[in-house]
């Protein structure tokens, strides 16, 4: 109610539930090894369907749309293993891929059951979150970003346009790299597009 109250006073055609992501241990902490991963339990699908049905009740006659937000594996890997997030991830890559990978495959196994349990619902858009970028482009190598991430997103993003609904794109950060990426995808918008390290005019030419 309160978001319906704020996207009519500031003029939004919108407002968006944020979905859980599936990669973080019961009772919280990091991962740092197999049985952290093993201790990891996901969000009920059936209490998310119940919470859209309620939003769209809710906003059921005000022309208010709803979308769904999805968490990209990279990010959310990211921030769940190890101590420091971001730096001990990329040490991870190298001492311990295999884990990363299974990190990564789990919360893509579970975006796309959660996709599958919802896309029958009227929901208007999606909203894919995936920090890959930092201000100076991707954070790890182009090779390693197309063997380690590109296919697995691929899986969300190729469901989530299977509703024929806009799928948006947030990815903080210099864009340039992934940007390729989001059109091959079919990505109908992003967000943002941070002035410190992008020429939104000079990416707009581009695409």
């Amino acid at each position: 109610e309160d978001a319906m109250a704020f996207a009519r006073r500031t003029g939004q055609d919108a407002i968006m539930r944020v979905g859980d992501a599936a990669t973080h241990p019961e009772g919280g902490g990091p991962i740092l090894d197999w049985s952290d991963l093993e201790r990891c339990r996901e969000p009920d699908l059936a209490e998310l369907r119940k919470g859209l049905q309620h939003d769209f009740d809710a906003l059921d006659g005000t022309g208010i749309g709803l979308g769904l937000n999805l968490s990209g594996p990279f990010f959310t890997t990211y921030r769940s293993v190890g101590e420091v997030p971001i730096q001990d991830f990329m040490v991870m890559l190298y001492d311990n891929l295999p884990l990363v990978e299974a990190v990564m495959d789990r919360q893509v196994d579970y975006q796309l059951r959660k996709l599958q349990a919802v896309i029958d619902l009227p929901i208007d858009f999606f909203s894919i979150a995936d920090d890959t970028c930092d201000a100076r482009g991707f954070m790890c190598s182009p090779a390693m970003m197309a063997t380690l991430w590109a296919p697995r997103m691929k899986k969300v993003v190729d469901l989530a346009k299977q509703k024929g609904v806009p799928v948006c794109w947030h990815c903080c950060g210099k864009l340039d790299q992934v940007i390729p990426y989001l059109l091959d995808w079919g990505i109908d918008c992003v967000n943002p597009v941070q002035t410190s390290c992008n020429d939104i005019f000079a990416l707009h030419e581009d695409g």
